[in-house]
C-alpha cells in the first residue's frame, strides 16, 4: 500500500456509506477515521448555523451574517423567523434587497410571485421594458395573468379589471372597469360622523379658479357632457331631468302651510355681486338675513369653511322658498276670490235697488 500512488488506486463506488476508513495525522501520529467522522467533526472556528463561504482571502469561513438553521435562511440575522429573513440596521437609503433584470435589450420585466396552494398566483414588480410598478393576478409559470393595477413613474395610480387603461401613462389616476357595477365606492363606516366632510373632499390648495371652466366634478358619456360641479360653486346639468323625492308614502305629519303672501312681500328682491366673483354680472336674488327676519324656517346656518377654520354663513332653502312663493300665489288667489265675491254681491245689490 505504501508503494502505491493515489492515482493508481481504484475509484470508490459512490455514494459513500460513511464507514469507509481514511488515514488522519493527529498529534504527529497517523490514525484512522471514517468518512463520517471527518464530515461530522466540529470546526471550533465556525459559527453555529453559519453558512460556509469563501471570504475575501478565499478561505472557507462562516459568520452570523448568513445563517441556515435547517429550516430558515437568514441574512443579517442568526435567528431567522421565516423561510427567508433579511435584517439590516439602517441600510443606505433604507434598501435591504435589490432585484434586477440586467438584460440590455428585449427586457421581460421583473416580478416577485406570491402563491398559495389551489389559489391563483399574484405577482408584483415592473412590466416588461416599462418604468412602472404593477400588480398581476393569475400570473404563474406559462401564464402572464391579468394586470390589476400600477403606479406610473410620475406617481399616478391606475386600476383595471381587464389590464386595460384609458391611458396607461396619462398624468392622472384612473379606475377602469368593464363590469356593470359600481366603479368606486367610498364608505364612511364610523358610528358618529362629526367632521365637516365624511365623504369625498376635493380641494385646490394652490389656486382659486372660481370659474365656469374649471370644475370639481365633470360628468360625461360617449357623446356629451351631462353634468358638472363648477369651481365657482355652480351646478351645470340638464335641469329638466332634476327630481326631488315627493312620494306621500315617504312623508308624515301633514299640516296646511301658513299664509305666505305677506311674508314673501316683505322679502326684498335685489341685484348684487358676490365678493369673490370673477365676472361683473349682477345676480338677482334675496339675502338670507332678510329671509330669516320674516321666515326663519327657510334659512339654515352652516360651516362654509373647514373644521379647523370654520366660516359660519346663512343659506336659504331654495326649494322651500319656491313652495313659499307657490303658497303666496294661492293666498293671493284666495284673496282675489273673496274680493270677486264681494264685488258680485255689491253689483247684485245695486241691481235690486234699481
Amino acid at each position: 500500500m505504501a508503494n502505491v500512488k493515489i492515482s493508481e488506486l481504484t475509484s470508490v463506488t459512490t455514494p459513500l456509506a460513511g464507514t469507509e476508513t481514511l488515514p488522519v495525522v493527529q498529534s504527529s501520529t497517523t490514525k484512522k477515521a471514517t468518512v463520517a467522522d471527518v464530515l461530522n467533526s466540529v470546526n471550533a472556528t465556525f459559527t453555529a448555523n453559519g453558512v460556509a463561504y469563501a471570504n475575501g482571502s478565499k478561505v472557507l469561513t462562516t459568520g452570523s451574517a448568513l445563517t441556515f438553521d435547517g429550516a430558515n435562511l437568514g441574512v443579517g440575522t442568526a435567528s431567522p423567523g421565516a423561510k427567508f429573513a433579511v435584517y439590516s440596521s439602517n441600510p443606505t437609503r433604507g434598501i435591504t434587497e435589490i432585484l434586477r433584470n440586467d438584460a440590455s435589450a428585449t427586457q421581460t420585466g421583473i416580478q416577485v410571485q406570491l402563491s398559495q396552494n389551489a389559489i391563483a398566483d399574484w405577482a408584483f414588480g415592473q412590466p416588461a421594458a416599462t418604468n412602472a410598478f404593477a400588480f398581476w393576478y393569475g400570473r404563474n409559470t406559462g401564464a402572464d395573468g391579468t394586470e390589476c393595477a400600477r403606479f406610473t413613474s410620475s406617481g399616478y395610480f391606475k386600476a383595471s379589471n381587464t389590464g386595460t387603461y384609458l391611458n396607461s401613462t396619462g398624468t392622472y389616476s384612473e379606475f377602469y372597469q368593464t363590469a356593470d357595477d359600481v366603479s368606486l365606492l367610498v364608505t364612511a363606516a364610523a358610528s358618529s360622523l362629526t367632521q365637516g366632510c365624511n365623504g369625498v373632499q376635493i380641494y385646490y390648495p394652490n389656486a382659486t379658479p372660481n370659474s365656469t371652466t374649471a370644475t370639481y366634478l365633470y360628468c360625461s358619456d360617449a357623446s356629451a357632457q351631462r353634468a358638472a360641479i363648477r369651481s365657482n360653486g355652480g351646478i351645470a346639468n340638464f335641469q329638466a331631468n332634476d327630481l326631488n323625492l315627493s312620494d306621500r308614502r315617504e312623508k308624515h305629519d301633514f299640516a296646511p302651510a301658513k299664509r305666505y303672501l305677506d311674508v314673501v312681500c316683505a322679502i326684498p328682491v335685489q341685484t348684487f355681486k358676490y365678493i369673490d366673483q370673477t365676472d361683473d354680472e349682477p345676480t338677482l336674488g334675496v339675502v338670507a338675513q332678510d329671509v330669516q327676519a320674516v321666515a326663519p324656517e327657510l334659512v339654515s346656518e352652516s360651516n362654509w369653511g373647514t373644521a379647523d377654520e370654520p366660516k359660519l354663513r346663512l343659506s336659504v332653502y331654495q326649494t322651500d322658498l319656491q313652495y313659499a312663493l307657490m303658497k303666496a300665489i294661492q293666498d293671493l288667489a284666495a284673496d282675489n276670490q273673496q274680493l270677486r265675491a264681494r264685488v258680485e254681491a255689491l253689483e247684485a245689490a245695486q241691481t235690486a235697488v234699481r
